[in-house]
């Protein structure tokens, strides 16, 4: 019995849950920690655990839903934060408004970008949230990232998943 099979038996004996449910927790880890869902969905595809296309539906919702939230923290957190500690000094006032006007000219680049990369996401997501970022816009370009983003990582981790079960074998 190879590696691979030994750790997907012993999952399946030890965490029948997992295995009942694994559609329902994608969809919770893709919502709360994007990546992780994503990289836990291509692994399973690639063994042959999760069909491939109801997995990249579930971890597109779920990534959508992460942007949301982030967003959500953002708009009813972050905004009164900035208005009363940032903008109190003339001198941060002026940064904050800088970033805000470069924010709302390259919003859209910046989500998708984001997204893409996995470098700032989180701090993006807040950002566009607490300068009241336009909501059909931001739907639209978080939309756009999780897709592409979401593609990108999976046949990266599907690739290199069947690498390490050539290695293996």
């Amino acid at each position: 019995m190879d590696f691979i099979a030994t750790i997907a038996d012993s999952i399946q004996l030890n965490f029948p849950v997992l295995v009942d449910h694994k559609y329902i927790l994608l969809l919770l880890l893709s919502s709360l920690e994007g990546l992780s869902g994503i990289i836990l969905a291509g692994l399973l595809a690639s063994l042959g655990v999760v069909e491939i296309v109801p997995a990249v539906i579930i971890c597109l919702i779920g990534d959508f839903i992460n942007g949301w939230l982030w967003y959500s923290v953002g708009y009813f957190g972050g905004a009164g934060s900035i208005d009363r500690w940032g903008r109190k000094h003339p001198k941060s006032r002026e940064i904050i408004e800088t970033i805000e006007r470069y924010f709302h000219l390259y919003s859209g680049r910046v989500i998708v970008l984001t997204k893409i990369t996995w470098s700032v996401t989180i701090f993006a997501m807040i950002v566009a949230g607490a300068f009241r970022y336009n909501l059909k816009k931001f739907a639209l370009y978080n939309l756009i990232g999780a897709l592409v983003g979401l593609q990108l990582f999976l046949l990266l981790v599907i690739s290199l998943a069947r690498v390490i079960k050539l290695l293996l074998l």
